[in-house]
């Protein structure tokens, strides 16, 4: 009997060893993926799957490129929606979505108080509730760890919309390097959740959810250079406000009156707008038709209205 309490004791002692040693090292799995700061090559792959009494509709994202040391992001995206291929090239820096596509001469940035899925984002916003989580499993060996637990759905809801006011679990698989505890090679989250009582089918019906999120990275350390995109600049005349969330006029470019009449009678009177791409438009005013009218595009043009 007492090499039985000695033996139970001993295992529990050993149980108690590992449960502390595993805790150790997600704190310190945790602490190391507070820093991302290396390059790397990744694959992103988000589908969103939606069902409700006999349909079934599922929306792929895929997102592929490199990351700096910096953080910042440059690859493409490519969109399927009802058999259609959408593409885009995208550029992330300083927390600046940039993006053109493949038709347009032109890159664009995303207007302030818009945001867009990426992955550096999308990884800092799982890292930072992860570990807030309960029950993470945690599997070594010499090479990887894997930690394996729920995941809160709606904590992704800031970066896919579809997840807002959701209250279910998904499963999480994070695979790190053992010896580089900050390099992620894996990350997926899938799960099959009800949606938000907000979604539903066209007559009311109850919408499930299917996700399927799988990052991959790879080429740790690779030499990653990105640019900003050159864009055209913001209109003077209007800005974002972001108390109210939505662009406003600029008082300054605001009048109660008409503007005194200044045309030259003997001039005739030409607009040039100049294109970001170096192009240019002439436009003919026709002054002596339209007077006060070309009076005005006059008056505001060289006010820096149309800049």
């Amino acid at each position: 009997m007492k090499y039985i309490i000695l033996l139970l004791s001993t295992m529990f002692f050993l149980v108690s060893c590992n449960q502390d040693t595993n805790q150790d090292t997600l704190s310190s799995v945790n602490s190391a993926l507070q820093d991302q700061n290396y390059s790397r090559h990744v694959n992103f792959n988000v589908t969103i799957g939606f069902s409700f009494e006999g349909f079934q509709q599922s929306y792929p994202l895929l997102i592929d490129g490199d990351v700096s040391e910096k953080g910042d992001f440059s690859g493409y995206m490519r969109v399927e929606d009802l058999d259609l291929e959408l593409d885009r090239l995208m550029t992330v820096v300083d927390d600046k979505y940039y993006f053109k596509y493949p038709d347009r001469n032109n890159w664009a940035e995303l207007s302030e108080g818009e945001s867009a899925l990426e992955p550096t984002y999308f990884i800092s916003t799982v890292i930072d509730k992860l570990f807030n989580e309960d029950g993470l499993e945690l599997i070594k060996d010499s090479e990887q760890y894997v930690i394996k637990g729920g995941f809160d759905s709606n904590v992704l809801g800031e970066i896919i919309p579809v997840l807002r006011d959701t209250s279910s679990k998904l499963d999480l698989e994070l695979i790190v390097d053992a010896k580089s505890q900050s390099n992620i090679q894996s990350l997926q989250i899938v799960g099959k959740i009800p949606a938000a009582p907000t979604t539903t089918g066209p007559n009311g019906e109850k919408v499930e959810l299917d996700i399927d999120i799988q990052l991959i990275q790879t080429e740790f350390g690779k030499n990653v250079s990105i640019l900003t995109p050159s864009v055209p600049g913001d209109p003077k005349a209007y800005f974002f406000d972001k108390q109210i969330g939505q662009y406003v006029w600029d008082d300054s470019f605001r009048w109660n009156t008409s503007p005194e009449n200044t045309l030259d009678s003997q001039v005739d009177y030409f607009a040039e707008i100049k294109m970001f791409d170096g192009g240019v438009i002439l436009i003919d005013l026709f002054e002596k038709l339209a007077p006060v009218t070309v009076n005005n595009f006059v008056f505001l043009s060289e006010n820096g209205f149309y800049d």
